[in-house]
C-alpha cells in the first residue's frame, strides 16, 4: 500500500497515483527488493482516503537494468477540460 502527497501543487493527497506506483517500482528495483524473476506487482492506494484503488506495475528488463516501468488499471473522470491556443 502508498500513498502520494503533493500540496504544493494543490493537490493533499491524491487518491491513487500511476505516477507514484512508477517511481515505487524503480525504487525497489534499483533497491534490489523486488528481483529479475518478479515481473511487477499491484499497487494499493487510497485506502485511508476511504477512495480505495489498485494499479497493476510491470517492470521491463533490458541487459538486466530497468528500461521501462508500465503502469495500468481502471479510472474515473471526474473532470474534463479543452485547451485553446
Amino acid at each position: 500500500m502508498s500513498r502520494m502527497f503533493c500540496p504544493a501543487l494543490g493537490i493533499p493527497e491524491d487518491p491513487v497515483s500511476g505516477n507514484a506506483h512508477a517511481m515505487l517500482a524503480a525504487y525497489l528495483f534499483d533497491a534490489g527488493l523486488i528481483g529479475a524473476p518478479t515481473p511487477g506487482f499491484i499497487g494499493r492506494q487510497g485506502v485511508q482516503m476511504r477512495r480505495p484503488g489498485r494499479v497493476s506495475v510491470a517492470r521491463d528488463l533490458d541487459a538486466g537494468g530497468l528500461a521501462a516501468v508500465r503502469i495500468g488499471g481502471n479510472a474515473v473522470i471526474v473532470s474534463e477540460g479543452r485547451l485553446a491556443s
